[in-house]
């Protein structure tokens, strides 16, 4: 699915409303007032499955409400919820050559109840060594559908904090695990007992539309997303200041937000869109982009 990106400033130069220039419905003072309200402290930096993001929800679906739009494939409200599989681990014991590895160097995915691996079992082992691409390799190993023992070189110690909070969220998760042992070089040995507690977990976009007046069915799509990275701490750079720990967002994509919100309006006021016109908010950007898979493959099945 395409973005459509529309210049606010073309519009202003070349579009009336009834009688009204652009200017006079898209205000600095109404953008100001969206785009502070999502990227205040208490929106909490919006990530999803927080309340934080909620809030962040109800705002957008309390505009598309009061601008007037319709609900998307005729829903009771702007939500378009859908669910992904959580996965927290619970315990973790791995030895490798005899030696049990402390649980600090270690990162784990799954989304199995319970494993249980030895190297008789059906598992690959592979490395990422001193020199390598370290984003290249991982991803290729994360994005695997095998069971794989990854063993790192002790020179990428240093990302292993950022691989660890790795949210564990999936859309279609498999029945593989793939670990991540820090630290450890050579396996020839070893046994891996994991328990993870599996979890449904519900989010939702938030979608409004104009019906098309003569091309119904052709659509024009305007999106941002709405979620963001939530709480963080100094140490890794949240803004501001040196005690700020909340990740803002005000340009990602609280102002992209904004724009879908004023552009609705706009358009609304307009209500000469020949083209059914879809504004689309998107959560879990941050996380993988699962929203925006989500109603992309709700706008196939529509079709």
């Amino acid at each position: 699915m395409k973005k459509i990106i529309v210049s606010m400033f073309v519009l202003s130069q070349c579009y009336t409303v009834q009688g009204q220039s652009i200017d006079k419905i898209i205000t600095n003072k109404e953008v100001t007032r969206i785009e502070k309200i999502l990227s205040a402290d208490d929106m909490q930096g919006r990530r999803t499955f927080t309340p934080g993001i909620d809030k962040a929800s109800a705002f957008i679906e309390s505009e598309f409400k009061a601008i007037g739009l319709q609900t998307f494939n005729s829903a009771t409200n702007y939500r378009q919820e859908f669910s992904l599989t959580a996965s927290k681990p619970l315990s973790s014991k791995i030895t490798i050559d005899g030696k049990e590895i402390n649980n600090n160097q270690v990162a784990t995915f799954s989304y199995v109840p319970q494993v249980s691996l030895t190297e008789k079992s059906d598992i690959s082992i592979v490395k990422i060594s001193k020199g390598d691409n370290f984003g290249q390799k991982f991803n290729e190993y994360f994005k695997s559908p095998k069971n794989i023992l990854v063993l790192v070189d002790p020179s990428f110690d240093n990302v292993l904090p950022n691989i660890q909070h790795i949210d564990r969220i999936n859309a279609t998760p498999g029945n593989n695990t793939i670990l991540f042992v820090f630290g450890t070089t050579e396996a020839t040995t070893f046994s891996v007992e994991l328990i993870n507690t599996i979890s449904k977990k519900t989010l939702n976009n938030v979608v409004g539309i104009l019906p098309g007046k003569s091309k119904p069915n052709e659509y024009v799509i305007f999106s941002g997303h709405y979620d963001h990275l939530g709480v963080g701490s100094p140490e890794e750079g949240a803004p501001h200041t040196a005690t700020d720990s909340i990740y803002n967002g005000a340009n990602d994509d609280a102002a992209g937000t904004t724009a879908v919100i004023m552009l609705a309006k706009y358009f609304k006021k307009q209500n000469n869109n020949e083209r059914t016109i879809i504004f689309t908010t998107f959560v879990a950007e941050e996380i993988g982009g699962y929203g925006a898979k989500y109603f992309l493959n709700s706008l196939s099945r529509k079709k």
